[in-house]
């Protein structure tokens, strides 16, 4: 009998699936375009790492502070209840907000963006007015929420939430970039700046009538 002839007694063999081709100049595109904007990416990125650490230094700061709030007010009064309500809701949408904010950057999802730059619009705005008697107070969230107002509304930053973009990272996943100098230095003072505003925020003494 030839080799080649057909076996009927053979089990059938099934051909398997092609695999997903990416033709060579799409996959150039996308490098090209990728490391055009991955400076850019790095950098929101890298923010959304630091609203993480603000979401867990809240929750830390709020959960230290409690026993001392507690005995800020007298107990079984409407004041005492009204404000532990209002400390526990603040406590709680800071910790959210910052850790939802910061997942929304480290995968750059296109909503987050609009988010954090209507707070850094409205941050801006506060800074404006407490620079008319504090200027030097007001100077470095000034510069820094006007960072954060470019990494989210420049050019770059629509590019880096884009679906276009989503598309090239995900042909492109061996291109991992690293955060800016700038960025870096930023982040360098933000922590404890950070530390020291909800230190402030969640002082019992502001919580008391």
């Amino acid at each position: 009998m030839p080799h080649d002839a057909e076996n009927p007694y053979a089990a059938p063999q099934s051909s398997p699936e092609p695999l997903p081709v990416v033709e060579e100049s799409s996959l150039s595109e996308a490098q090209r375009i990728r490391a055009q904007y991955l400076s850019h990416e790095s950098a929101v990125r890298y923010f959304g790492r630091l609203f993480y650490f603000g979401g867990f230094a809240s929750l830390i700061l709020f959960l230290t502070r409690w026993e001392k709030f507690e005995a800020t007010f007298p107990a079984n009064t409407y004041g005492y209840f009204a404000s532990c309500v209002g400390y526990v809701a603040f406590g709680s949408a800071c910790t959210i907000a910052l850790i939802v904010l910061g997942r929304g950057l480290r995968t750059l999802n296109s909503r987050v963006r609009v988010g954090v730059s209507l707070i850094a619009i409205v941050v801006l705005g506060l800074c404006a007015w407490l620079a008319i008697e504090h200027p030097v107070l007001a100077l470095f969230p000034e510069l820094l929420f006007a960072y954060v107002l470019y990494l989210m509304m420049s050019p770059q930053g629509v590019m880096v939430f884009s679906r276009k973009y989503a598309e090239v990272r995900r042909q492109t996943p061996h291109l991992i970039g690293s955060a800016p100098l700038v960025a870096i230095a930023v982040g360098a003072v933000i922590i404890p700046w950070m530390i020291w505003t909800f230190a402030l925020a969640f002082e019992p003494s502001h919580w008391k009538h």
